[in-house]
């Protein structure tokens, strides 16, 4: 008589993504795996202010928490390690380093606004002299 094979298969994990996407949260998987593009896809994409060279994965090993870079611009991306997510991962997409420069504050546009408006009032009052 054959001896009893029993399969187990996780059937259902999560993965946190965090950071500069679309959508941030806790994303539960039903398959047995998901790639790094799949979670990035759940969670709306990058936001226009995600750095695609720097995203880093947090993943919990026997011997602690491990830090994995990915660069998103490059194949190699892809074909490493990191390809495929494990359960608990967590997934943070750095912001870029230029954003403050490319965020407004209310302040800076109204003050501007007041600014352009007094040198076009000025300019008009000085032709008319």
């Amino acid at each position: 008589m054959d001896a009893p094979i029993v399969v187990v298969k996780k059937l259902s994990f999560k993965v946190t993504v965090l950071g500069e996407v679309n959508k941030p949260g806790l994303y539960y998987v039903n398959n047995e795996k998901i790639t790094l593009l799949e979670a990035l896809g759940m969670a709306g994409d990058l936001n226009n202010y995600g750095d695609r060279q720097e995203i880093k994965i947090v993943r919990q090993s026997d011997e602690g928490y491990k830090e994995l870079k990915v660069d998103l611009t490059t194949k190699a991306a892809l074909n490493t390690e990191v390809a495929y997510l494990y359960p608990d991962d967590v997934v943070y997409v750095k912001p870029i380093k230029r954003r403050n420069v490319l965020t407004i504050s209310p302040t800076v546009a109204v003050i501007t606004s007041i600014l352009a408006t007094f040198t076009i009032m000025l300019s008009v009052i000085l032709r008319e002299n």
